[in-house]
């Protein structure tokens, strides 16, 4: 798996991550449990990278703004996209880019915890129950 910065910890599978500690996580599973597991499986989830390229996006978003300008405003003739319009729409993206925070998160890390040592650690309260 890929060394990323981990911004949520939760189980696979999770309709929506919200704890941002690992010890947060475990302990939110495991609480309310009538039998504790011998492990449980956590993951470290973080935000998606944009996988298409700056290149592919750039050309996309231009024809796409020519077409609906052309739509609009142009003539018989289709507008050719020159060579300045290019680079400055792979500028364009480029930047918006690097300012994007995707909101979808991938697991980047998977441990499996000793629930037995956890407990003993963390929640020796609940070895009193």
């Amino acid at each position: 798996m890929e060394k990323r910065e981990i911004e949520f910890w939760d189980q696979d599978d999770v309709e929506q991550l919200s704890h941002s500690e690992q010890d947060e996580a475990i302990e939110y599973i495991l609480d309310g449990l009538d039998e504790l597991p011998e492990t449980l499986e956590i993951c470290g989830y973080a935000r998606m990278e944009v996988k298409e390229s700056a290149d592919n996006l750039a050309e996309r978003v231009l024809e796409d703004l020519i077409e609906n300008l052309d739509d609009e405003y142009g003539g018989e003739e289709p507008t050719e996209i020159s060579e300045k319009m290019k680079n400055k729409s792979k500028e364009f993206v480029q930047f918006i880019l690097d300012v994007y925070e995707s909101w979808q998160c991938e697991i980047v890390k998977r441990e499996t915890i000793k629930v037995d040592d956890w407990v003993k650690e963390n929640r020796p309260d609940w070895l009193e129950k």
